[in-house]
């Protein structure tokens, strides 16, 4: 059984607020969260809300689905920015399928 469609309107302003609170870490109610989480998106619509969004790599459809990721914040993403030149080094090539991606108490890219 294929679930009803949400309505992109509603969709977006929910979105919105969560992806608002969440991005800032601010605590998300459970309720709006919970809603969102719920709803069925297709990946037209979950493009079109994640799109140009700062932290849409932490943001993921699974199974029509949105779920959040945690943010990394300082140190980890800067650990694994260091990591990942280290490594880099190590094998001596670089490619568009690293898994592991830097990032800063602000989501941006940083270096030692």
């Amino acid at each position: 059984m294929v679930p009803t469609p949400t309505p992109f309107i509603p969709l977006r302003r929910l979105f919105n607020r969560v992806y608002t609170k969440w991005s800032r870490s601010e605590t998300v109610e459970k309720e709006e969260m919970s809603s969102l989480t719920s709803m069925h998106v297709s990946e037209e619509e979950f493009l079109k809300l994640t799109g140009n969004r700062e932290f849409s790599k932490y943001i993921a459809l699974i199974d029509y689905h949105i779920r959040f990721d945690e943010l990394p914040l300082r140190p980890h993403g800067e650990i694994i920015g260091y990591m990942n030149g280290f490594l880099m080094g190590v094998f001596q090539f670089a490619s568009q399928a690293n898994v592991l991606f830097p990032s800063s108490d602000n989501g941006m890219a940083s270096s030692f």
